[in-house]
């Protein structure tokens, strides 16, 4: 991910669309060549499949790819032509963004981690077949009622006796009913003895949410 080096998303799509960048680490050959990169999202097991919707809804689904954030697919091709010009759709040296968008299904799945796999395809031998690293989304299930905690970035880090402190945002996998209210206390994890080490500070202790 541009950011935080962590990807996610949730089915309520209430959080910013994520993405990350795929780009050819190899300089542009010599030789005329066009490279095929494949983006494709795990899909939904059969077990997972089999789990128990909300209402009779959709049975378990997975997450979507997109190049413009838009436009949403299982899978989408990338086309990546050494003698295209520079700033081209093809352009071999582009950084392409891919989004990343969960599909609203209706089964209980809870939080979960889907896997985007990654293949090229080249007439040149160099770059046919190249392994490419898979890539983790972790998605939160809006049928399910959880939390959602999201850093500020990769890690959630402060420094003692510094003026400034780090951020994370907290938000609900789900809407309260009309007239629920939901509250979330924020306390330091005990040290191993159970004692408090106090050694933190909140700004806000309790979070509340409602209809």
């Amino acid at each position: 991910d541009m950011f935080d080096g962590s990807l996610i998303v949730d089915e309520n799509d209430l959080l910013p669309r994520d993405f990350y960048e795929v780009s050819l680490s190899a300089a542009k050959p010599t030789a005329a060549t066009i490279a095929y990169v494949t983006v494709s999202a795990a899909r939904a097991s059969l077990s997972d499949k089999e789990l128990a919707t909300i209402g009779g809804g959709d049975p378990a689904d997975s997450i979507l790819v997109s190049t413009d954030g838009v436009n949403f697919f299982e899978a989408v091709v990338l086309t990546f032509d050494s003698e295209a010009a520079g700033g081209s759709v093809d352009d071999w040296m582009r950084n392409q963004k891919i989004y990343v968008k969960a599909v609203d299904d209706g089964a209980i799945e809870g939080e979960r981690t889907v896997v985007i796999n990654h293949s090229v395809l080249s007439d040149n031998p160099d770059f046919n077949l190249l392994d490419i690293n898979n890539v983790e989304v972790t998605v939160y299930d809006n049928d399910k009622a959880d939390l959602i905690v999201t850093p500020s970035d990769l890690n959630t880090r402060v420094v003692e006796g510094a003026a400034t402190g780090d951020t994370f945002d907290v938000s609900l996998t789900q809407q309260p009913a009309a007239g629920e209210i939901v509250t979330v206390e924020l306390s330091e994890k005990n040290l191993p003895d159970g004692t408090a080490s106090n050694e933190i500070n909140f700004d806000k202790t309790v979070l509340t949410f409602n209809a």
